[in-house]
């Protein structure tokens, strides 16, 4: 099993980025699909809370919820994470 290291933590200042860049992308897929969130909540089979915190940036989403919500917009799971390279690190070893 792998160590955290120290100074490690999900709140990371890439982390936060991360998180925000795939609720813009999630919030420009609805918009552009004309889904409310609820909608898309509903489509996805995930609760429209969770839902709605992913989209705000401040969720903490599983690979399974982003796996359902691609699903739902009929996109690659990788798709909700391209063009955030310019907001992110790219690089896990900072």
């Amino acid at each position: 099993m792998a160590e955290r290291r120290v100074g490690d933590d999900e709140d990371s200042e890439q982390f936060r980025a991360l998180k925000k860049a795939i609720g813009k992308h999630l919030r420009e897929l609805g918009t552009d699909r004309g889904f409310s969130a609820r909608e898309v909540a509903e489509m996805a089979q995930v609760s429209p809370v969770s839902y709605g915190m992913t989209e705000a940036g401040v969720g903490n989403p599983t690979l399974k919820g982003l796996e359902k919500i691609a699903r739902a917009f009929g996109v690659p799971l990788t798709s909700l994470m391209e063009d955030t390279t310019t907001q992110t690190s790219t690089t896990l070893a900072d």
